[in-house]
């Protein structure tokens, strides 16, 4: 049993390891200017151009790059400058995809095992939900929350099958990045013609929505409450 336990402290803290590893190199290309400079349209679009027919390679690459540091917004909008519509939206989806899937299979090989041994109760419910609705629960995160690492890593350490999370990724990022792709080539321009008075509603309303938001919700209950329902 003692050569078990070693064994498994052994793989843990090889794990580990190669978490801080990869973060390092994230980190240093995040202080050097490296991943900033990337996320430059126009520096995208030279990159691209570059590589010549390897340039979608590249620019699916960068994007999942991008992608770990929630920077994958830039590069897909700036790919509608860079092909037609449809293969904008192929290769943007394609990397969205790909970096989800990367970040999910990190998740699952280095946190899975010791993120079940220390989910908080409060979590634990939460995770139950997500396990008894996966492909629906996963598939609303997508289309809230898009292509947001966040979301791998949670369902990278849940119980939620591969199969599940797969086919709501996909099904969830191609329209959401078939309209993020859009809002790239579209977004300036139409917000260019939204009159003054209509920001200013539209602020109103964000805010009226967050007031009755918390009227709903009601006061936030008392510790001492708390910890005699218990």
């Amino acid at each position: 049993m003692a050569a078990r336990a070693e064994e498994a402290f052994m793989s843990t803290k090889k794990k580990l390891y190669i978490a801080a590893s990869v973060a390092a190199v994230v980190a240093l290309l995040w202080a050097t200017g490296v991943l900033s400079e990337w996320s430059d349209a126009e520096r995208l679009h030279s990159l691209v151009e570059q590589a010549g027919p390897f340039g979608p390679i590249v620019f699916i690459f960068v994007s999942m790059l991008l992608f770990t540091v929630f920077l994958l917004g830039p590069p897909v909008w700036a790919s509608g400058a860079i092909w037609p519509l449809p293969l904008a939206i192929l290769y943007s989806t394609a990397a969205a995809i790909a970096g989800s899937v990367l970040s999910y299979g990190f998740a699952r090989l280095l946190g899975q095992s010791w993120a079940q041994e220390r989910i908080p109760d409060k979590l634990r419910r939460y995770e139950e939900r997500l396990e008894a609705r996966p492909f629906l629960t996963v598939l609303i995160l997508r289309l809230l929350l898009w292509a947001n690492p966040f979301v791998d890593l949670l369902v990278g350490v849940s119980r939620v099958s591969v199969s599940s999370y797969l086919l709501a990724t996909i099904v969830g990022l191609i329209p959401t990045t078939a309209i993020q792709v859009f809002i790239g080539m579209k977004g300036i321009e139409i917000a260019g013609d939204i009159p003054a008075w209509l920001w200013a509603l539209l602020f109103v309303l964000a805010l009226l929505g967050l007031w009755l938001r918390r009227r709903l919700q009601g006061p936030a209950p008392d510790a001492t409450d708390e910890r005699i329902a218990l």
